[in-house]
C-alpha cells in the first residue's frame, strides 16, 4: 500500500489542487450569478455550456494530449482554466460567460483525461481495483472539501477568483515531476448509444437521467440553499459525501438481489427524498438530512446503470462501453441545466430544482417497473461485481479490473 500511495501521490496531488478549484468555483458561479441578479435561464445556460465543453473535450481531447504528451498537455490545459477563472471578473456579457464556462469545461475535462491515464499507466491487473478506490477518494473528498471554501470568502470581493485560479495553478506542480504515457483512448459514435439503449434500456436512461439530476443540482443546488439561508457549503457537501460513502454498499447489494429491482428502489427513495426535501423547506436541519439521503441514492444511479451495461457486455468492450454511457450521462448534465429554470419558473423559486429531481427520479422508477413487465432479469449468477465508477472521462474506465475479468457469456 505504501508503494502504491507513492506512485499515485503526484497525479492524487494535481486531482486535489483540480478539485478544490474547479470543486468551489463551480459553485461559486451559480451563487455569484443569482447574487448578481441572473435569472434561473441565464445561469442554467452558463453552466450548461460548461458540461457541454466537458462532454466535447472528454471524449475528444486525447488527440491533443498525445501529441503533446501529458506534462505539456496538463501545463497547457490547467494555464488556460487559470486564465478562464480570472477572466470571468471581467464577464458582463452572456455571450462572454457562455464562452469562458464552456472553455472551462473543455480545459477541466482535458486535465481529468491526463490524470486518469497517468493511473491506467502506473496500475496492473493486481492493483487496478486498489487504485480505482484511492482515486475515487480523493476525487470525492477533496470535491466536498472544496464547498467549503464558500464559507471562507465574501461573495461580492474578488478572493473567489483569486483563490480558484491560485489553487489551479497549483495543480500544475505534482505532475512535473514525473513521467508517462498518454494510453489510446476510442471515441464512441453517437449511434451507438442507441444500440445501448435496445440492449440494455434502463441502463441507458438511467444514464441519461442521472446527468440531468446531477447537472441539475450542481448548477441550482447553491441557489436554493442562498434563497433558503442555508450554508451552501452544507448542503452541497453533505450530497457529494452522500454519493460518495453509499455508492459501494448500494453496488453490492445490487450484485445480490439484482440490478434492475435496486434501481427501481434507488430512484424510488431519491424520489422520496426529493419530496421530503420540498416539504421540510424552511427547517434547515431537516433538509441537510434530506440532502444527504438524496445524494447517497441519485449518484449511485449512474454506477448502478454502467453495471447492467457492463453485465451484458464482454470485458474487453468495456472503456468504449463506458464512453457512451459518458456521453449519455454528460448529454443528460447539459440538458438539465436548461430544462430546470423551467420548474423554477412553474414552482415560482429555487424548489423548482428538487420538483425536476423528484419527476426524473420518478420517471426512472417507472421505466424501471415498465421493464420489469415486459423483460426478464438478467441472471444474477452471470452479473459481474459492482465497481463504483465517477463520470469522468472513459480513461478512467480501464481502470475498472472487470475490462480484464474472464468471462463465460454466451
Amino acid at each position: 500500500m505504501r508503494h502504491l500511495l507513492r506512485i499515485t501521490a503526484a497525479p492524487l496531488f494535481s486531482l486535489a489542487f483540480l478539485m478544490l478549484s474547479n470543486g468551489f468555483f463551480l459553485t461559486y458561479v451559480s451563487a455569484k450569478l443569482l447574487l448578481n441578479g441572473a435569472s434561473s435561464l441565464t445561469i442554467g445556460i452558463i453552466q450548461g455550456s460548461y458540461y457541454a465543453g466537458f462532454m466535447i473535450a472528454a471524449l475528444k481531447s486525447e488527440h491533443l494530449i498525445q501529441r503533446i504528451k501529458h506534462i505539456r498537455a496538463f501545463s497547457f490545459f490547467a494555464s488556460i482554466a487559470t486564465a478562464c477563472t480570472l477572466a470571468t471578473v471581467l464577464a458582463n456579457h452572456l455571450i462572454v460567460w457562455i464562452l469562458l464556462r464552456f472553455l472551462m469545461g473543455i480545459c477541466v475535462a482535458a486535465l481529468y483525461v491526463v490524470i486518469e491515464s497517468w493511473l491506467l499507466t502506473i496500475s496492473s491487473i493486481e492493483n487496478r481495483g486498489v487504485i480505482l478506490a484511492i482515486y475515487m477518494s480523493a476525487l470525492y473528498v477533496a470535491q466536498s472539501a472544496s464547498q467549503f471554501i464558500m464559507d471562507m470568502i465574501d461573495l461580492e470581493s474578488l478572493m473567489a477568483y483569486i483563490v480558484a485560479a491560485f489553487l489551479a495553478s497549483c495543480s500544475v506542480i505534482p505532475v512535473t515531476f514525473t513521467h508517462t504515457r498518454i494510453p489510446d483512448i476510442n471515441s464512441p459514435p453517437v449511434r451507438a448509444i442507441f444500440r445501448l439503449f435496445i440492449l440494455v434500456p434502463l441502463g441507458t436512461v438511467g444514464a441519461i437521467l442521472a446527468g440531468t439530476m446531477l447537472g441539475s443540482f450542481y448548477t441550482f443546488g447553491p441557489n436554493y440553499a442562498q434563497t433558503n439561508h442555508i450554508s451552501i457549503a452544507y448542503l452541497m457537501s453533505l450530497t457529494i459525501a452522500g454519493g460518495f460513502l453509499l455508492q459501494y454498499p448500494i453496488g453490492r447489494i445490487s450484485d445480490v438481489i439484482g440490478r434492475r429491482k435496486v434501481v427501481i428502489v434507488v430512484s424510488l427513495i431519491s424520489f422520496a427524498s426529493a419530496l421530503a426535501i420540498i416539504l421540510t423547506t424552511g427547517h434547515p436541519f431537516w433538509i441537510l438530512f434530506f440532502s444527504f439521503i438524496l445524494g447517497g441514492f441519485t449518484f449511485t444511479i449512474y454506477p448502478l446503470s454502467i453495471a447492467q451495461v457492463v453485465d451484458r457486455s464482454e470485458p474487453e468492450d468495456l472503456t468504449s462501453v463506458a464512453g457512451v454511457m459518458l456521453f449519455a450521462y454528460s448529454l443528460g448534465a447539459v440538458i438539465g441545466p436548461f430544462v430546470t429554470p423551467i420548474f423554477i419558473y412553474v414552482f415560482k423559486g429555487e424548489l423548482g430544482l428538487y420538483y425536476f429531481i423528484a419527476l426524473a427520479s420518478l420517471l426512472l422508477t417507472l421505466t424501471g417497473f415498465v421493464l420489469s413487465l415486459i423483460r426478464r432479469p438478467f441472471p444474477k449468477k452471470k452479473q459481474e461485481n459492482f465497481v463504483a465508477l465517477p463520470p469522468q472521462t472513459p480513461v478512467g474506465y480501464d481502470l475498472d479490473p472487470r475490462s480484464e475479468e474472464p468471462t463465460d457469456k454466451p
